[in-house]
């Protein structure tokens, strides 16, 4: 399933002369930082796509993104066209969705073999084959910063399996006009297990960063959720978008508000360009109901969340899935200091591998680490 490279010019006969002409200058690969936000939801269901048309109908608008989880052994038998592929079809269902597939990819131990890798490839260019636009965002190794998972707490090995399954994908000719590479870390840190930065696998694997950032049974503010790590991140990789690529709200009385500010506060940073709900009930596995989402009812504040004016819908998201690098810009004349001011922001990390700002540490504690 090797591509064939298309050539960078065409040749005319025109009156006996040679004439070359070249394709139209390619669109630049930016995001648009400040003021809007681009949301998303993990659908529960296999069938995807007919979850995120009713969603779109119950909410009056459409996600831009449809979460979804998949293992690289996922696939037992060969990619044949025209024959059911779990790949294929999990990336097929979001975009029955209408949506832009974010795919976060597991597996089961660094020792997965090349044949296991190429195999699964095969069946990601069954999806993309489709052709009409047919894209999507790959996460590597998901919430490797975490003990939790199998790859978990190994900088080294994760930075050379998630370099592997960039370069084994680039290497077939499936470029970025159609998959783009997420370094999706947890924004809480194991203790022990090294600090974001220590994982990543550097700037040309990277093309968008995205952090799980949950509001647990003990509350907090959307800052005190995700502001500080995110706040770190912006400041150590100022060009490359960030995301929320997964989030969700314990069940409390303050559930629909929180979810209204998630959304405002990610309109309103201006590094932050998407947020992917995880619409999921894990009681069963000693979390909580987590879902915005139990058909035919939707949460008020996602509601409320989706159809503000700064959260924006495209799908393909054709903007980001041009030639080049995807490089974060900002409107002329923004300021990213808060209320217009001239400012600098100092941040801690504390014993728990959380990311605050200063004006949010708490005093009598002791901090490991900390930038500006």
């Amino acid at each position: 399933m090797r591509r064939p490279v298309a050539w960078a010019a065409t040749l005319a006969l025109f009156v006996g002369v040679l004439v070359i002409t070249a394709p139209a200058p390619a669109r630049a690969a930016t995001v648009q930082g400040s003021d809007t936000v681009h949301g998303g939801l993990y659908s529960n269901t296999w069938y995807a796509g007919n979850d995120l048309n009713s969603l779109a109908s119950a909410t009056g608008k459409r996600v831009t993104f449809g979460g979804t989880f998949g293992d690289i052994t996922e696939n037992p038998g060969p990619a044949i066209p025209g024959q059911w592929s779990d790949t294929r079809g999990r990336l097929e269902e979001v975009w029955r969705g209408k949506a832009t597939p974010f795919y976060n990819l597991s597996v089961p131990s660094f020792s997965f073999s090349n044949a296991t890798l190429d195999l699964w490839v095969d069946h990601l260019e069954l999806f993309l084959d489709l052709g009409g636009g047919r894209s999507l965002i790959l996460a590597p190794l998901q919430e490797m910063n975490g003990d939790w998972t199998a790859w978990g707490c190994n900088p080294p090995a994760f930075k050379t399996a998630y370099r592997r399954i960039v370069d084994e994908i680039r290497g077939r000719g499936i470029d970025e006009t159609q998959v783009r590479f997420a370094f999706a870390p947890n924004g809480r840190t194991t203790p022990g297990c090294g600090t974001i930065s220590s994982y990543y696998p550097g700037d040309t694997y990277v093309d968008i960063i995205g952090i799980s950032a949950y509001r647990w049974y003990d509350g907090g503010t959307v800052q005190e959720v995700m502001g500080g790590v995110i706040d770190q991140l912006a400041a150590s990789y100022p060009t490359k978008p960030l995301m929320i690529a997964q989030t969700a709200a314990w069940p409390s009385s303050s559930k629909d508000q929180w979810i209204r500010d998630v959304f405002a506060w990610a309109a309103g940073h201006p590094h932050v360009v998407g947020l992917i709900y995880f619409n999921f009930d894990n009681t069963g596995i000693g979390e909580s109901d987590w879902r915005v989402w139990i058909p035919p009812d939707v949460n008020q504040g996602w509601k409320d969340g989706m159809l503000r004016s700064t959260t924006k819908y495209e799908w393909p998201l054709t903007s980001w899935f041009q030639p080049g690098a995807l490089t974060l810009t900002f409107p002329p004349g923004v300021n990213l200091c808060p209320n217009g001011a001239d400012c600098d922001t100092t941040g801690f990390q504390d014993a728990g591998g959380r990311f605050k700002i200063l004006s949010y540490a708490t005093s009598n504690t002791s901090w490991r680490t900390f930038y500006f």
